[in-house]
């Protein structure tokens, strides 16, 4: 038997997948539902300067560029601790209404969540499919992401296993087509991408998505000049109490949850 509980919320509820829409629920303070999705798999983060004066954790990375993972990973412990981010990693399925979101849980529960403003970010544009074409390398030293300006958005080195990752975004009708086959990439890759010596790629895997329909709009907000600006602010006025809880989870297994 389904077990229904109803909460009513006092402020902005958003649901998303993507970085910047939780950077926006922490620095407005909003409820936030996570969907997890791939759609920023293996993506650095840009304006890393900005983030390291937002998330003072950050700063003690030195050794890498923050990746969209990470900083997500952080964001929903912080959010989670502050009781704005909701019933993570219990959700099945969700759906929206016009004045609240049906949340169905492990274990056959229900939450009806109310609240006067529902954002729902992660929508998904079904028409464009992401893929990600993993390959094995031999004779390849340079590390490291690359672009290489095509259909392929951005490739990404892991030396350590010698695997390269080809990320692109490809019309979903298209996705068969021998044109945009890992074949095809492959073979681009290896005659295009600069390296002081031939080298040579064997195909393992191709794992896939749906954009997420706003996707654009929210990562173009997050580099306006208002945007820097709103960020600045934030950190004057929580800064003592944004350093207090940095120290609490840099010192806490919490950090690697």
């Amino acid at each position: 038997m389904e077990r229904t509980v109803r909460r009513e919320l006092d402020k902005h509820l958003v649901i998303c997948s993507d970085v910047y829409s939780i950077l926006d629920c922490y620095i407005f303070s909003k409820y936030c539902i996570y969907i997890d999705h791939p759609y920023e798999s293996y993506e650095k983060m840009e304006d890393c300067d900005k983030i390291q004066k937002l998330l003072s954790w950050s700063s003690h990375i030195r050794d890498r560029r923050l990746t969209k993972e990470d900083i997500k990973q952080w964001l929903i412990v912080a959010l989670s601790l502050k009781g704005l981010c909701l019933y993570h990693g219990r959700i099945e399925n969700y759906n929206v209404e016009e004045d609240h979101v049906n949340l169905f849980l492990h274990g056959g529960y229900k939450v009806e969540l109310y609240s006067p403003n529902i954002t729902n970010n992660a929508v998904l544009d079904e028409n464009v499919t992401r893929v990600f074409d993993h390959y094995f390398y031999r004779d390849f030293y340079n590390r490291g992401e690359h672009e290489i300006g095509s259909t392929i958005e951005r490739i990404y080195c892991d030396e350590s296993r010698r695997t390269m990752i080809a990320t692109s975004n490809i019309p979903t009708d298209k996705i068969h087509d021998f044109e945009y086959s890992p074949v095809t990439f492959k073979y681009f890759i290896e005659t295009n991408l600069p390296n002081d010596r031939r080298f040579y790629l064997r195909f393992n895997k191709r794992e896939s998505c749906f954009k997420i329909k706003e996707y654009d709009k929210l990562k173009e907000r997050w580099h306006t000049q208002a945007y820097t600006l709103l960020v600045k602010l934030f950190i004057k006025r929580s800064a003592a109490f944004h350093y207090k809880t940095t120290d609490f989870l840099l010192a806490s297994r919490i950090k690697n949850s």
